[in-house]
């Protein structure tokens, strides 16, 4: 057991729920955090940080409106560069 909080453990969890179900699948506590962790792992596999192979399935657009997100304002060179130097930064912890 890892002991991390319930919103931490139910968000991973349902992470990939957005992807198959409405949000009414979820309970509402778990809705918000379930879809930002999906929404971060789709930029990281837009990006290229995935395994080969590995199929990325389209979050269903309710999500989208019900938070009121448009992808356009998400994807930028900043986000790229922030995402890079974390890569940078995980890459150099695996070397030890």
């Amino acid at each position: 057991e890892c002991n991390l909080p319930d919103i931490t453990v139910k968000a991973i969890y349902y992470h990939h729920h957005p992807q198959f179900f409405p949000p009414e699948k979820i309970p509402m506590a778990f809705r918000l955090p379930s879809f930002i962790v999906c929404l971060a792992d789709h930029i990281c596999k837009a990006y290229g940080y995935h395994g080969k192979g590995q199929q990325i399935y389209p979050i269903r657009e309710e999500y989208f409106e019900m938070y009121d997100i448009d992808l356009k304002t998400i994807f930028s060179k900043k986000l790229e560069r922030s995402l890079n130097r974390c890569r940078a930064t995980v890459e150099s912890f695996m070397q030890y």
